[in-house]
């Protein structure tokens, strides 16, 4: 197999742990006893019994149970969180540092990680999506792994660090939904002579199927079709030890479309190349959507994802239908760009509808001639799109009229060929389906069988949704993208933030998640709140001693205000109320900031209270 030659450090380090962990030692006190099984099933209960419903994050989490614990417990999950970290390579190691040196703060004598250590958290094995949910489960495996491994007898252990197969079953029996990544970078880190230097299991799948052209099944052994395709590949030509990420070989199974932003490959590579390689077009594939998902850190259901992949693979147009905030253009554009690497279209072209839009922008029409002032027929954004093979992202299709702008195509979603009023070259444009033929009489637009538009609208837009005529609505299939959990809000705003220093981190997260109840008055996307986290972090840096109520208030004005347009007085009310709790600032001030920007609550104004805005000034500045 492959090993990370750059890396050696992680192996010899996730070998020392197993030994520490017998011994029931410790890995940065030589003389101390840290991996006892009584610390390590007290710690894990303590993380799994007491929960927590607060809105910090997984580290202030754990901070906080760590210290109810006691001081062994304290070593131990720092030691633990050693451990979990080495195998990430998608944060920074100062970063992993303070993390680890957080859980240890106030130990007497102090404990610090060894220099012989610090290096292996520079580098880690594979990316992954942060995430507190993700963090638990594969910091939780840690500790079960540590805890079977103390049980196990000393014969046993030695076989298991003999024998891959074996030590893959412990694996197996240990992992518990929602820790793949831990599983997998363990078994290559204690068998890289086994297991490939991959923890992602689409990965794995892509591999076989691109490259291996095996039928993978949910009973399909990975790991032993992989040890088969790399001896396939080493008796072809490939040189020992190569990479499924070497620049000759990724692009028959994963063609990339940028290059990551420190040239490390998705699963701790080399860089490859920015190009993106011909493929041959195929269905579109749930799983590249999910891993491509999974990436760009979009917290959406997978169901979702299926429904997406089903109507597109089916002949339909989507439209994306959801809050504000619930990332339908991000998906919209992710969608694109993985079914370009499939081969089934050229890129895709992003453009907002507009209420000013008609067949002039989107179809196209006459326009003069740069050279000589003629009037000359060329295509607008939806015939150029369909020109170059791209799909067409259509973001807030619905505030566009539907029937003027985009009323021609419907015929040709329909399989059938349409004239437009235009000549091109002394000839007719018309617009046809590629299946239907051709005509020589008239300048055709072919639009190819597996051409696309995917749209999106706000779902606080139901007046102009449903709007959409029957005969566009019966050629699209709509699909909601619905908000996470409260879990899931949490874990984007703290995301949001992760990799500033601790006191503006957790000021942030604070802030932010005081507000996420302005939501029961309107469905308010995550990305909303994730983007002000990273404001009022960007406040904090310029404004350190801002108030509470400086920073939820500015927050609230900068990010969530404008989702609130056009609310009735009975809705103005439950937000004032739950704003007020929010910011922690008084119910004047707040009514006075919603009467200014929403125009609401005019029946309550008195003669005394025209000096709002100086009111809510000198609150802010106390």
């Amino acid at each position: 197999m492959a090993r990370l030659v750059k890396r050696p450090l992680i192996y010899s380090v996730t070998r020392e742990w197993l030994d520490a962990v017998a011994r029931g030692g410790s890995l940065f006190l030589p003389e101390a006893s840290v991996w006892t099984p009584e610390t390590i099933e007290a710690l894990y209960q303590r993380i799994v019994g007491d929960p927590q419903t607060d809105s910090s994050g997984f580290q202030e989490k754990l901070l906080h149970q760590v210290h109810q614990e006691g001081e062994a417990a304290q070593r131990l999950a720092a030691e633990a969180m050693f451990v979990f970290q080495i195998k990430d390579a998608s944060g920074r190691a100062a970063t992993k540092r303070a993390q680890i040196q957080a859980l240890l703060a106030g130990l007497e004598p102090s404990v610090r990680i060894p220099e012989r250590l610090e290096d292996a958290l520079s580098f880690g094995m594979a990316r992954y999506g942060s995430g507190r949910m993700r963090s638990l489960y594969d910091y939780l495996f840690v500790l079960r792994l540590a805890k079977r491994w103390a049980q196990t007898t000393a014969e046993d252990r030695q076989t298991l660090l003999v024998d891959p197969d074996a030590f893959r079953t412990l694996l197996d029996d240990v992992h518990e939904k929602g820790a793949v990544f831990a599983r997998e970078a363990t078994k290559h880190l204690v068998h890289p002579e086994a297991f490939e230097p991959i923890a992602a299991l689409t990965a794995k799948q892509k591999i076989l199927r691109e490259v291996g052209q095996v039928k993978v099944r949910t009973d399909t052994d990975l790991d032993q079709e992989l040890r088969d395709l790399r001896r396939r590949m080493t008796a072809e030509g490939f040189p020992e030890g190569f990479s499924f990420y070497d620049t000759d070989i990724r692009p028959l199974w994963n063609p990339p479309d940028i290059e990551t932003p420190d040239g490390e490959g998705p699963d701790g590579e080399e860089p490859t190349p920015t190009t993106p390689q011909p493929r041959v077009a195929s269905r579109l594939r749930l799983s590249d959507v999910v891993e491509a998902a999974e990436d760009a850190r979009l917290v959406i259901p997978e169901r979702v994802l299926a429904a997406v992949v089903a109507a597109l693979n089916s002949g339909k147009h989507v439209i994306l239908t959801g809050a504000p905030g619930t990332a339908k253009t991000t998906l919209a554009e992710l969608v694109a760009r993985t079914a370009e690497r499939a081969g089934r279209c050229r890129g895709h072209v992003l453009a907002t509808a507009t209420a000013d839009w008609s067949t002039y922008e989107t179809v196209g029409g006459y326009r003069p001639r740069p050279q000589d002032g003629g009037l000359e027929f060329a295509p607008g954004l939806v015939l150029d799109a369909i020109l170059h093979e791209r799909w067409l992202v259509l973001d807030e299709m619905n505030r566009a009229n539907t029937d003027r702008a985009l009323g021609p195509l419907f015929t040709v979603l329909s399989g059938q060929a349409v004239a437009i009023a235009a000549e091109q070259n002394g000839r007719p444009v018309r617009i046809r389906p590629e299946a239907t033929a051709p005509d020589e009489s008239f300048h055709d637009y072919v639009v190819p069988a597996g051409w696309r538009i995917i749209a999106t609208t706000n779902i606080l837009d139901r007046a102009l949704l449903f709007d959409l005529s029957f005969a566009l609505m019966r050629r699209f299939a709509f699909i909601e993208v619905n908000c996470p959990d409260h879990d899931g809000y949490l874990g984007l705003i703290h995301d949001a933030v992760a990799d500033l220093e601790e006191e503006v981190r957790g000021r942030a997260e604070a802030v932010v998640g005081a507000l996420l109840p302005l939501r029961e008055v309107r469905e308010l996307g995550p990305a909303l709140f994730r983007d002000a986290a990273r404001f009022v972090a960007g406040m904090l840096a310029d404004l350190p001693t801002a108030s509470r109520v400086e920073l939820a208030l500015a927050a609230f004005h900068a990010y969530l205000l404008p989702q609130f347009e056009g609310i009735d007085e009975r809705e103005a009310g439950e937000l004032r109320s739950r704003l007020t709790l929010a910011s922690g600032s008084s119910a004047s001030v707040v009514t006075a900031l919603l009467r200014r920007s929403l125009g609401v609550f005019a029946a309550e104004r008195t003669s005394g209270f025209s000096d709002d805005v100086g009111e809510a000034d000198a609150e802010h500045s106390s």
